[in-house]
């Protein structure tokens, strides 16, 4: 792959924080926000990448730079990830809600990695429902 792919970068960093691997995925996700020039979805999912990691301190400053955005930027659903992973679900679900409202393509994808610590509650599998999309699968 091109060593500075934003897409691929981003999909390896994220599968290796799923498989728990996580000093492997938070320098794929380093290297991608230095590809993307600090781009806001990609500083999202390395917060999320930190806390995920039990790096609290480091993903809380990633939240600080999104509070300075101004506040008519366009919703980032790693936002979202991210206040999830640091404990903040209730914060989590009202960026999804707006993120829902602005038609943020990736709400689209509740399977991704980023969802899980949201997915026992309710309000996941309900806007599911309200998009349309298929209920997530259970295998045993």
């Amino acid at each position: 792959m091109e060593k500075d792919h934003s897409l691929a970068l981003w999909g390896m960093g994220m599968a290796q924080v799923a498989l728990r691997q996580f000093d492997e995925g938070i320098a794929t996700l380093k290297h991608a926000v230095r590809a993307t020039g600090r781009g806001v979805f990609l500083l999202g999912v390395l917060g999320w990448a930190l806390a995920m990691a039990g790096r609290k301190e480091p993903a809380r400053a990633v939240l600080e730079e999104f509070r300075a955005r101004p506040e008519s930027a366009p919703t980032v659903v790693s936002e979202a990830w991210l206040l999830a992973a640091l404990g903040y679900k209730e914060r989590a679900f009202r960026v999804l809600a707006r993120a829902e409202q602005e038609y943020q393509p990736l709400i689209l994808f509740p399977k991704l990695p980023g969802f899980d610590l949201l997915r026992a509650d309710p309000r996941l599998p309900a806007m599911e429902t309200r998009l349309g999309l298929p209920p997530l699968e259970v295998t045993s």
